[in-house]
């Protein structure tokens, strides 16, 4: 609740303040995940990636990454599921 009050008070997205993961889906084609600690595991059917509320998977056909960077990693193929564990 406090980071929530906080993230307000400076007109800051909650997810920066809280460090929480923000992922976004578009379609079956992408997953983007933001303020994530590391990647744990990939290949071309499943990504684990560990954020700050669990474990992260996305699963699929093809996958590959568009890029990954120290604060965004950017998933593409055919995605088929996304799950924290």
């Amino acid at each position: 609740m406090a980071g929530s009050v906080i993230a307000s008070g400076l007109e800051m997205p909650e997810e920066v303040v809280l460090n929480v993961p923000l992922v976004s889906i578009r379609g079956r084609e992408s997953v983007t995940i933001e303020n994530y600690k590391r990647l744990l595991g990939f290949s071309s059917e499943e990504a684990e990636i560990l954020t700050k509320i669990g474990r992260l998977s996305v699963k699929g056909e093809g996958l590959y990454l568009e890029y990954m960077r120290k604060d965004v990693i950017k998933i593409k193929g055919r995605i088929t599921g996304v799950c924290i564990k």
